[in-house]
């Protein structure tokens, strides 16, 4: 059994203000603060890689080239 004092209730799937209004207003912060560090993570992920990539491609031209 809940205790009343720790009792919230559940989070509509569908807030009926998305239907008029701005999706993104629905979006609490940890939300937005867990996607913005995903897309973060992902654009140095890509960075990365092609940092990484691009060495690759230096050194197997200086070995083709001997």
């Amino acid at each position: 059994m809940r205790c009343a004092l720790n009792y919230m209730p559940p989070r509509p799937l569908w807030p009926s203000s998305t239907i008029l209004g701005d999706p993104l207003d629905d979006i609490d912060d940890s939300d937005a603060l867990s996607l913005t560090q995903k897309v973060n993570a992902i654009i140095a992920i890509s960075i990365s890689t092609l940092s990484w990539l691009e060495n690759v491609k230096s050194a197997t031209d200086r070995v083709v080239k001997r």
